[in-house]
C-alpha cells in the first residue's frame, strides 16, 4: 500500500499526499480494529483509485476530492437503505455548492450535472454472516479540474459548472456531515428523494444486457426498494435490473 505523510485533522480526517486507494487504506484500518465510525481518509492523489466494476477513477493531483468514509457498527443498517442514502446525501451537498445547476443521480450511484459526470461513488460493505457490520464509502468528486484529456464523454467539475474554485476540504466536511445526518432516515423517504432526482426518469433510454449483449429500449420508471432499475420496454413489458446486469448506452 503506497502512502506518504498521513496527517490527522479534527480527529476524524486522515489526509494523505499519495496512496493507491483511499478505500484500501480505510478497509485496512477496519481490519486492524483502528477505525472509528465517521473517520474519513482523503488523498491528494490516488495511483489506483477504485470505481465501480473494477474501473479506475482518474483525477489530477490536489484538484479534487478523493475520500473514503468509514461507517462502523452498522448492524441496524440495511444495505439497500445505505445504497439510497449515500448518493442522496452527496447530491444534496453538491446541489448546495452549485444552486444554479440541476444535480441528478444516475443509477446506481454516479452524480451528474448537465448530462456529465461530476462524482462517482463506490460502497464496499463488510458482512458478518448475512448482517451488514460496516462499510467503506469511496467518493470521488471533480472539484477544480478543468481539463480531463478525454475526447468524448467529458466529465465536469464544480469549477466548470460554477466558474468558481472551491476548497476540497470544505466539500469533504459537508459530505461527511450529510451522510452521518441521514443515517437514521427511513428507507422509504430516501428512496423517494433518490427517485425525485433520478437521471433520465420518464425518459426513453437504450440499455445493453451485460451477459447477452441484447439491446433494450424503454422508459425509466424508478429505482425500486431492492435498488433495481425499473424500465418499461417499448412493447409495454415492465423490466427490473439489478446492478451490473445492464449498461447505459
Amino acid at each position: 500500500m503506497l502512502h506518504f505523510n498521513p496527517v490527522e485533522y479534527n480527529n476524524w480526517l486522515i489526509r494523505l499526499d499519495i496512496i493507491d486507494s483511499t478505500n484500501n487504506y480505510a478497509m485496512q484500518l477496519l481490519q486492524d480494529g483502528m477505525a472509528q465510525s465517521g473517520t474519513v481518509v482523503s488523498a491528494k492523489f490516488q495511483s489506483a483509485g477504485k470505481g465501480q466494476r473494477g474501473k479506475l477513477w482518474r483525477s489530477s493531483p490536489g484538484q479534487n476530492v478523493a475520500m473514503s468514509l468509514i461507517l462502523a457498527d452498522m448492524q441496524h443498517m440495511d444495505m439497500f437503505r445505505l445504497a439510497f442514502l449515500v448518493p442522496v446525501s452527496v447530491r444534496q451537498v453538491l446541489q448546495s455548492f452549485m444552486p444554479e445547476c440541476q444535480v441528478l443521480i444516475k443509477w446506481p450511484n454516479d452524480i451528474y450535472v448537465n448530462d456529465r459526470k461530476i462524482c462517482g461513488i463506490l460502497i464496499e460493505n463488510v458482512f458478518r454472516g448475512s448482517s451488514l457490520r460496516s462499510a467503506v464509502i469511496g467518493i470521488g468528486i471533480n472539484v477544480n479540474q478543468s481539463d480531463f484529456g478525454l475526447p468524448d464523454k467529458v466529465p465536469t467539475s464544480l469549477l466548470l459548472e460554477t466558474g468558481r474554485a472551491h476548497v476540497p476540504e470544505d466539500i469533504i466536511a459537508a459530505v461527511r456531515a450529510a451522510v452521518l445526518k441521514e443515517l437514521d432516515r427511513s428507507s422509504g423517504s430516501l428512496q423517494q428523494e433518490y427517485n425525485r432526482f433520478l437521471w433520465k426518469r420518464d425518459t426513453g433510454v437504450r440499455l445493453g444486457m451485460a451477459t447477452s449483449g441484447e439491446l433494450l429500449q424503454g422508459t425509466v420508471q424508478e429505482v425500486n426498494a431492492d435498488f433495481e432499475l425499473v424500465v418499461r420496454r417499448d412493447d409495454g413489458e415492465l423490466c427490473r435490473f439489478s446492478f451490473g446486469s445492464v449498461q447505459w448506452l
